[in-house]
């Protein structure tokens, strides 16, 4: 297989701009930390400058369309092919109380007692695309996505799968590849990183930086099967960038990651009393009831699942 045929009619300044990107991709893969994602931030660091390879490279007037002749990829693995073990992670508050106390004022050193509703949030996380659960290693694992014994489709086709499902929303290929380029890499734009946002509910948006980094290691290893064979593609690379090379130069690696390493921290809570049980007015805000039964709610009970889409 290869990644495409070079149009020969293909000007110097679009291939010229086609093989420096991919130079920058071997580059920035040469930066991935070892095998053991103990520096999970220089790797997040890395996929960013990836992102914006790949975005020119792939989307919009896409580099690969500008210079090789309908150029192909193999699609993402059947949902129902993928490996790993479903992750459950439960968050949970009970018996919880605020104890208030006033600082200031002729009623100094009083406290109200308040009780929080009783709250738990399960995230439940599927096997995903390029990433995995290993319950026998209590460790995440990166994998390649791509299914090699199936035939490749057209970039077009290929950038239209659908890679994530957050709850009842889909993303295909296109939207995670520019979410991260345009939101992480060339600018931070965290108005726009709809998709970031709602990973980060349950799941650290780390998981988008692992996929970039999985998408780039099989594009540039395309890139080099192709040129391999093809004297007239690996002529003209090497003509503008010598010190590229293509034989045994591929990539080949995983990265594992602690357990807990991708959960999302529950930094944002919206505490709701059921009650205040108080000795005296002391704080502005603090209701003035008769009966706790005024404010008792029924318990949180929520649950996210993150998943990729079903074929």
């Amino acid at each position: 297989m290869t990644i495409g045929n070079i149009k020969r009619n293909a000007g110097d300044n679009y291939f010229s701009d086609f093989v420096m990107t991919m130079s920058n991709i071997r580059f920035q893969l040469h930066n991935v930390p070892s095998t053991h994602g103990s520096n999970l931030d220089n790797l997040i660091g890395v996929s960013r400058s990836l992102s914006v390879e790949l975005r020119k490279l792939l989307l919009d007037k896409s580099l690969l369309s500008s210079c090789l002749y309908r150029p192909q990829l193999h699609p993402l693995i059947n949902p129902k092919r993928l490996k790993g073990d479903q992750y459950e992670d439960t968050f949970e508050i009970r018996d919880a109380s605020l104890n208030l106390t006033r600082l200031d004022g002729p009623t100094a050193g009083a406290t109200a007692l308040i009780p929080i509703e009783d709250m738990r949030h399960t995230t439940v996380i599927k096997p995903l695309y390029g990433l995995c659960f290993r319950k026998d290693t209590d460790q995440w694992v990166t994998e390649s996505p791509f299914d090699k014994n199936h035939s490749p489709v057209k970039l077009d086709k290929w950038l239209k799968q659908s890679v994530i499902q957050i709850d009842e929303n889909t993303y295909n290929m296109r939207k995670v590849l520019a979410e991260v380029a345009n939101t992480q890499g060339a600018h931070s734009d965290h108005i726009n990183d709809i998709i970031r946002k709602q990973i980060n509910r349950n799941f650290q948006s780390h998981y988008l930086n692992i996929f970039i980094l999985v998408v780039a290691i099989y594009v540039y290893n395309q890139f080099c099967i192709s040129a391999e064979p093809n004297e007239y593609f690996r002529k003209r690379v090497t003509k503008l960038h010598p010190s590229l090379k293509f034989e045994n130069n591929r990539f080949d690696f995983r990265i594992e990651f602690p357990k807990d390493v991708f959960l999302a921290k529950h930094q944002e809570l919206i505490l709701r009393p059921k009650g205040v049980i108080q000795q005296t007015n002391i704080v502005s805000g603090v209701p003035e009831i008769e009966s706790q039964d005024q404010l008792v709610g029924k318990p949180i009970h929520t649950q996210s699942i993150i998943r990729i889409p079903s074929k």
